[in-house]
């Protein structure tokens, strides 16, 4: 619900704009007079929606891929912290000072920091706590051979922990690109604007027709904003899935 109601809404209320323009502009121009912009007017139009269509599908899919590589960066932190926790056993003494820390780790995120991240902010509590783990990994000293090998693998999906940590966090305060976004919809006016300057004899259809290419170009660019901020209210899966999962 979270996800797809700002789409529709938007995208109904601008379908319902163009369609409602081109209502007015017909009103005042005859079909004989835009009829008469078809032969050069159209082809010169479909250059434009071909390459609006282009550059729309190119950036669409560098948004997807970012927000996809947000998806792993969550999975993957999450499983090393599944991880750690695991192996925290095998290193007594400090087994129990491990599995706190990373439960305690794993409730700041899921209910403080995914609210400072839809914000574009780190919560620094957080990174205290994995600052204090490291300590006491680094103060530790394997008692046998048994001990040594767990210890260096627990170093080793620690120190991948935080690297994914750290992609997260530069993943939700990077700037959103809002200035690509509004160029596109500009754009988009434009072609829709353009359109205005040919006609159809049966003027439900074309009313029809504008009101459904103005919602889908709505459509795939709110989707677009939405997608560049995998962290926000919309995608609330996220952080459930990846890090609820461990708690339970």
């Amino acid at each position: 619900m979270h996800f797809h109601f700002p789409i529709l809404a938007i995208s109904l209320i601008s379908g319902s704009i163009a369609s409602l323009l081109l209502l007015i502009i017909r009103k005042f121009i005859h079909i004989h007079h835009l009829k008469g912009h078809h032969e050069v007017g159209f082809p010169i139009f479909l250059q434009m929606g071909v390459i609006y269509a282009v550059l729309l599908g190119f950036v669409f899919s560098m948004v997807w891929d970012e927000f996809s590589n947000a998806l792993k960066y969550v999975e993957n932190e999450a499983d090393n912290v599944k991880i750690l926790m695991q192996l925290a056993p095998g290193l007594s003494p400090i087994t129990e000072t491990i599995q706190n820390d990373l439960k305690f780790y794993i409730n700041r995120v899921v209910n403080y920091e995914w609210k400072e991240m839809m914000h574009q902010r780190e919560d620094l509590e957080s990174k205290k706590i994995l600052d204090a783990l490291q300590k006491t990994y680094i103060n530790f000293y394997p008692q046998n051979a048994q001990q040594s090998v767990i210890y260096a693998e627990s170093l080793h999906h620690f120190t991948t922990l935080s690297e994914y940590r750290n992609l997260r966090i530069s993943k939700a305060t990077e700037p959103h690109f809002s200035q690509v976004y509004g160029l596109l919809g500009i754009i988009g006016i434009i072609i829709i604007g353009v359109s205005y300057l040919f006609g159809m004899e049966n003027i439900t259809v074309q009313v029809t027709l504008t009101g459904l290419l103005c919602a889908m170009i709505t459509a795939i660019l709110t989707l677009m904003v939405l997608l560049n901020n995998p962290f926000s209210e919309h995608f609330p899966n996220i952080q459930h899935f990846a890090f609820q999962k461990i708690l339970q």
